[in-house]
């Protein structure tokens, strides 16, 4: 038998090899998103600021938004200011972590995520 996670919206990933799946997209990307998942009409883009292994915690940006404010270039739009914003508060914070993924401005690859 396999798990499953309880069902918050239509778009909530319940399997849990699926949501596997995902995670390890999104740290292999870079970012994660949240297309309606957890709440009807709200959608999220986060990076990663630090990882356990940078520094014994995990910490993330992330920008949440109602889905009738997003637009057609979504995640890709706010995606690109919110890595750079990352980028800024790891440099003010003296963060060196080669092995968190940067993402870099693929808008294709973005509006598929």
């Amino acid at each position: 038998m396999r798990w499953r996670l309880p069902r918050l919206t239509d778009k909530t990933v319940t399997d849990v090899a699926a949501l596997a799946d995902l995670v390890a997209a999104a740290k292999a990307n870079g970012f994660a998103v949240d297309d309606e998942e957890y709440l009807d009409g709200c959608r999220c883009v986060a990076v990663p600021l630090t990882s356990e292994a940078g520094g014994g915690m995990h910490a993330a940006l992330s920008v949440t938004m109602p889905t009738a404010r997003t637009d057609a270039e979504w995640p890709g739009s706010i995606l690109w200011p919110l890595v750079a914003a990352a980028q800024e508060i790891r440099a003010h914070l003296g963060v060196r972590e080669p092995h968190i993924v940067v993402p870099v401005p693929d808008r294709d690859a973005a509006r598929s995520a």
